[in-house]
């Protein structure tokens, strides 16, 4: 996890003050504030997060790949990713 993190922070500290401003964002755009997570199976993932009472802020299905998203307490975006299953 920690070497994860080491890329988010690489990332952010390169984007840091070159994001516009967004009023979707309560306490303002930060560019550490999108992490995406690869998963195998979306019907399992997706109704997992469900019963955890954890609300769903979008779903989007584009090319074959699914994706789900949520906000954290901070209100950073969390983003499910199930690629393309080929066959």
């Amino acid at each position: 996890a920690s070497k994860l993190w080491k890329i988010i922070q690489e990332a952010g500290d390169y984007l840091k003050g070159q994001l516009p401003e967004h009023p979707n964002h309560p306490k303002g755009r930060n560019p550490y504030a999108h992490v995406a997570l690869e998963i195998n199976n979306y019907e399992s993932a997706i109704t997992h997060v469900k019963n955890l009472g954890i609300t769903i802020t979008g779903e989007v299905e584009f090319e074959g790949a699914k994706f789900f998203f949520i906000r954290d307490p901070d209100q950073n975006v969390i983003e499910f990713h199930q690629p393309q299953i080929t066959k």
